[in-house]
C-alpha cells in the first residue's frame, strides 16, 4: 500500500524535496515493478510534473530536482518492458543509462 500511496500524497501535500527522493530512489522503482505497478510509477511521474508545472511557471524555478525526475522518468519509460519482466535489473539498466545533462 505505502509504494501506490506515497508519491501521490507526497504530491498533493507539496513535499517536493521527499517527493523527489523516492522517485529516484532505484530501490522504490525496483519495489513498484515487482509489485507490478510500473503503470502507477509512470503516473507518479506524470503527476508530479504537472502538480509542479504552475508553481515552477510562477517562480521561474524548476531546479535540478525536476531535470532529475524528468531523466528517470524517461529511463522508466524507455526500459519498461524490461524491467516489468526483470525488476532486478533496475539497478544495471540504470548504471548503463546516459545522463541527459551530459
Amino acid at each position: 500500500r505505502a509504494l501506490a500511496a506515497l508519491p501521490y500524497h507526497l504530491t498533493m501535500s507539496r513535499g517536493w524535496s521527499a517527493l523527489e527522493e523516492v522517485l529516484l530512489d532505484l530501490r522504490f522503482i525496483e519495489g513498484k515493478f515487482r509489485q507490478r505497478m510500473g503503470y502507477d510509477l509512470l503516473q507518479d511521474f506524470v503527476l508530479a510534473v504537472q502538480t509542479k508545472a504552475p508553481e515552477a511557471a510562477k517562480s521561474g524555478k524548476w531546479g535540478e530536482g525536476h531535470k532529475r525526475i524528468q531523466d528517470v522518468h524517461r529511463f522508466c519509460a524507455q526500459n519498461f518492458d524490461r524491467l516489468a519482466k526483470q525488476p532486478s535489473l533496475t539497478f544495471q539498466l540504470a548504471a548503463n543509462h546516459p545522463d541527459a545533462s551530459t
